[in-house]
């Protein structure tokens, strides 16, 4: 079971878009597809992120990280276990309105959950 599952667009380490996803289950050897409506808030970013942002925009080459975290439970027969994933994801996409993919490279790590501790990354204000 994947519970507090939470999805956050980055770009150069400055948020602009979060969403928390509900809980869900999964058997073995299954896949699930699922979409995520990620909606930005007016956010100001400091000047020298607007200045890369424009470089950005100009050379039609954007580039956002896409950090997602799942706690993961999985039980077997009456023991339970649970254990901290975070996945992330460094997008390169084109200009606006375009946005065609450029390239990608994701990466998944295992955390423990002393690690999260003191972090909460399903509570989130949209």
């Amino acid at each position: 079971m994947f519970e507090k599952v939470s999805v956050k667009i980055l770009f150069t380490d400055e948020m602009i878009a979060t969403q928390g996803i509900l809980p869900f289950s999964l058997r073995n050897n299954t896949t699930r597809l699922q979409t995520i409506h990620l909606v930005a808030k007016p956010i100001f970013l400091p000047i020298n992120d607007m200045v890369e942002l424009r470089r950005q925009v100009t050379s039609n080459m954007i580039e956002y990280e896409i950090i997602s975290r799942f706690r993961v439970k999985v039980v077997i027969g009456y023991i339970n276990y649970s254990y901290w994933l975070k996945g992330s994801c460094q997008l390169q996409l084109t200009s606006p309105p375009a946005d065609d993919l450029l390239s990608r490279k994701y990466t998944l790590q295992k955390y423990d959950e002393e690690c999260m501790m003191g972090d909460i990354y399903i509570n989130i204000d949209i």
